[in-house]
C-alpha cells in the first residue's frame, strides 16, 4: 500500500494542490438530445484532423472512434453523454473547451451511430 500511495504521489508531484489537472476529467452537462447530422458537420470541421474522416484515429495516440480497433460497446465512452462530457471538456485537443455542449452532443451521437466491436466479456469458472 505504502507504495502505491507513494507512487500515486509520484505521479501528481507536478500538479497543483486543490486543482484540476488540465485536459482530465468530465464536466456536467444539462440533459441534451444529439443530432447525428449536425454532428457529421462538426466532426468533419474539428475532429477528422485528428481521428480522421474514417474515425480511425492514429493509435496509441489519436484513438480510434469506431470501427474495429476503436473502443467496444462496453466502455465507459460508449455512453453518450459520457462521451459529450469528456468532448466539451478536452476536445479539440488543440483548443478545448470551444465546442457548445449541444456540438458535444451532436458529435458523440455521430460517433456512436457508427459501428464498434462487440463486448465479449469471457467468464471463467475456476
Amino acid at each position: 500500500m505504502r507504495a502505491l500511495v507513494a507512487y500515486i504521489e509520484w505521479l501528481s508531484r507536478d500538479g497543483i494542490k486543490g486543482k484540476a489537472y488540465k485536459g482530465w476529467g468530465l464536466v456536467k452537462l444539462a440533459a441534451l438530445t444529439g443530432d447525428s447530422v449536425a454532428g457529421k458537420a462538426t466532426y468533419a470541421a474539428q475532429c477528422a484532423a485528428c481521428h480522421g474522416a474514417d474515425g480511425a484515429g492514429v493509435p496509441p495516440v489519436l484513438p480510434a472512434l469506431w470501427g474495429p480497433n476503436s473502443y467496444n460497446d462496453g466502455a465507459g465512452m460508449n455512453k453518450q453523454a459520457k462521451m459529450a462530457a469528456f468532448v466539451i471538456h478536452n476536445m479539440p485537443q488543440n483548443h478545448p473547451g470551444t465546442l457548445t455542449p449541444q456540438q458535444a452532443c451532436d458529435v458523440a451521437a455521430f460517433i456512436h451511430s457508427k459501428p464498434r466491436p462487440k463486448f465479449n466479456q469471457v467468464y471463467k469458472s475456476y
